[in-house]
């Protein structure tokens, strides 16, 4: 009877294991959303001192140091540790200081040249439409931010640049407070300084990393049931049962007021599959009903646009969610745009409905 009873368990097993794994094939070959993207290279980055940002790019990051990667971050980093050109704190007379927002996408992950990804061309193209002002758009944006992270950004770096323009970039992973890779968790595991039990060293994470079937009913578990352990403290101590988009958007509006600058949010929709197929709306409708709440903050969702022009999204991306150059010239004429409809033009200064 035991041997019957053990060749059923290791039956039952085998079974299983075998279902998981067409499972896993199945998540691979009709690529279920959502993706992972690739792991971000821990060399590139370094512990933050703000415990709402957590973390940041190393400052002054260059090719020839270690951890370098063509591949997905192959980029340098200016003195104060983003992916542009050197800045001056003081603003030059006639000039509009336009600061910019955001997670990778900003920051232009997979694009090689620092000059195609949208925040350069979007200088250029005001440069060009206006000739009454120098302008100077400043990349803030940092690979696995959600949107506390990049307005704390902002509010502890980048006001002493005096901006007149704040965009900020929101993705469709932004609700999510643990979007960065795990970047945070690796990089508390290589500091001695770290109290070990900080880190997050379970299965979950290896799981996560090696199977599509782990990563999308994880995902869609945690949309259903809240974040995950690892991201509990943090949202004990800064979000008060709050997403991170809600209480980043609260904290742009408290400094627009205080400081004076006019702010843009926009949405870069996913690329994962043709525009007629999208299956983000979901996220797009919950940013609309957010922004409710804060009626002085302007905002565009540039997915209609960006579905008239080019249908196939994927033609716009790298990997289904980062744009390639193509894609970033189309987010900066987009913005370019707005940005000139909604405080360049004479006959509307700024008083547009989001």
């Amino acid at each position: 009877m035991r041997h019957d009873a053990t060749g059923r368990i290791g039956a039952l097993l085998a079974g299983l294991l075998f279902a998981l794994l067409l499972a896993e094939i199945a998540v691979r070959v009709f690529d279920v959303s959502p993706k992972p993207i690739d792991p971000l290279p821990i060399p590139t980055f370094q512990l933050s001192d703000d415990p709402v940002i957590r973390y940041e790019y190393r400052r002054g990051y260059r090719k020839d140091q270690p951890g370098y990667g063509s591949g997905h971050y192959g980029f340098e980093t200016n003195s104060e540790g983003f992916r542009d050109r050197e800045w001056t704190v003081a603003k030059p007379p006639g000039t509009r200081r336009v600061i910019v927002l955001g997670d990778s996408i900003t920051a232009g992950s997979k694009v090689s040249d620092v000059d195609d990804v949208y925040p350069r061309v979007l200088e250029r193209l005001l440069d060009a439409s206006d000739p009454n002002f120098d302008w100077e758009v400043m990349n803030m944006g940092v690979g696995g931010y959600h949107t506390l992270q990049e307005v704390e950004t902002l509010r502890v770096r980048g006001l002493r640049y005096s901006p007149d323009y704040v965009l900020v970039g929101f993705a469709i992973n932004d609700f999510n407070p643990n979007a960065d890779g795990m970047v945070y968790q690796m990089l508390l595991f290589s500091n001695p300084d770290i109290d070990p039990e900080q880190i997050d060293r379970s299965l979950l994470g290896r799981i996560l990393e090696k199977t599509r079937l782990g990563y999308v009913v994880y995902h869609r578990l945690s949309l259903l049931f809240g974040p995950d352990r690892s991201g509990a403290s943090y949202a004990d101590r800064f979000l008060n049962g709050r997403s991170t988009v809600e209480v980043g958007l609260e904290l742009l509006s408290k400094l627009q007021r205080e400081f004076g600058f006019e702010s843009l949010i926009f949405v870069v929709p996913g690329l994962d599959r043709s525009f007629d197929e999208y299956r983000h709306q979901a996220v797009h409708d919950r940013l609309a009903q957010t922004l409710r709440s804060f009626p002085d903050l302007q905002s565009i969702d540039l997915l209609p646009d960006l579905a008239q022009r080019e249908p196939h999204a994927r033609l716009l991306a790298t990997d289904g969610f980062h744009p390639n150059p193509r894609g970033h010239a189309m987010i900066a004429e987009l913005l370019q745009r707005e940005i000139r409809k909604r405080w360049m033009d004479e006959s509307n200064p700024g008083n547009v409905e989001p």
